[in-house]
């Protein structure tokens, strides 16, 4: 996992691309939820991805990025 974080760093671009498609698929979930069930499943749906980031992946990327 940090070997392939180290690579990500050193590739910018792929880094870009991997967040845009990120936001571009959590953009289309959102949607979906909003107009087939409700805006309140919608917005649980981006409060729980919110805290997914926040509490998963934000240890991994503070670890790598320190010197």
């Amino acid at each position: 996992m940090k070997v392939f974080i180290y690579w990500l760093i050193q590739n910018p671009n792929i880094l870009a691309m991997i967040l845009l498609a990120f936001l571009l698929l959590t953009a289309i979930i959102f949607i979906i939820l909003c107009f087939n069930f409700s805006l309140a499943l919608g917005l649980l749906y981006l409060v729980c991805e919110y805290a997914a980031i926040r509490f998963l992946l934000m240890p991994f990327i503070s670890e790598v990025l320190r010197p």
